[in-house]
């Protein structure tokens, strides 16, 4: 039985499975890191190309349904595993990411891999439908936020379709959606935590302007320089800065 502490909801539909692998473009000998395989639904049609398949699931009770040949799985919670992203990628030499991501901790999870994204050819993902459109949202829309920003100056984003409730065992209230993701070589440089806290701080209250979102963190001196070097007015709001302002932002006001 699916168990609700972990958020599962299995993917049963074979159309949107048959979807969602053929998204990834994995090919024979390739080798892709699935986040949360479930009872298989992706994990068997990867199997089938002769793509090699490592899993991180965290319910140990899944075991009988993951014991396949080419499938390595690591009992584990994906919060936190593996702790070393970098080294995991290389050492059984991933080149893509795939996973139905719980919606408990799927926006946790997503942003543990997405500064390595310049490490895989590419990652499909499907997220609570909410999620999916705030990663995906554009400036300027109601859904744009930290996350967005951090989303499009790590990748190119593609939305693959809405997934509906009666796709998966057992039904989830809400719809789930699909996106592709491959790295967009705008993050160049960037450092990841200096770049979060920055757009966290920007985000705090989003129908506040910048100047009050960040004056409390870099002072007023400081960010009216950084803002007029940008060429943002002071009554800028976060929702209306491109990720490629707020990139520019952060170089200006420089360090903390």
């Amino acid at each position: 039985m699916p168990k609700k502490s972990l958020g599962q909801h299995f993917l049963a539909s074979p159309r949107h499975a048959e979807m969602l692998v053929e998204a990834l473009k994995a090919g024979p000998g390739s080798t892709v890191l699935e986040i949360g395989p479930g009872r298989g639904a992706l994990t068997l049609r990867l199997l089938e190309r002769g793509v090699r398949v490592v899993a991180v699931e965290a319910d140990r009770d899944l075991a009988p349904f993951l014991d396949r040949p080419g499938l390595a799985v690591h009992f584990a919670d994906a919060t936190r595993f593996p702790p070393d992203i970098p080294a995991f990628l290389r050492e059984h030499g991933v080149t893509a990411l795939l996973g139905n991501l719980p919606f408990n901790v799927g926006t946790h999870i997503f942003l543990r891999f997405l500064p390595d994204l310049d490490k895989m050819e590419r990652m499909v993902l499907t997220f609570q439908k909410e999620v999916a459109e705030k990663v995906h949202a554009a400036p300027g829309t109601p859904s744009y936020g930290a996350l967005s920003v951090l989303a499009r100056t790590w990748a190119r984003i593609e939305w693959l379709g809405v997934i509906p409730p009666g796709a998966f065992v057992p039904p989830p209230r809400v719809d789930s959606a699909a996106l592709r993701l491959t790295a967009s070589g705008e993050a160049r440089g960037l450092d990841w935590n200096a770049f979060s806290a920055l757009l966290h701080r920007a985000f705090a209250a989003p129908r506040k302007t910048l100047w009050n979102n960040l004056k409390p963190h870099y002072g007023a001196d400081r960010l009216r320089g950084a803002l007029a070097a940008c060429g943002l007015p002071e009554r800028t709001r976060p929702h209306q800065v491109e990720p490629a302002i707020f990139r520019a932002l952060r170089a200006a006001l420089g360090e903390a």
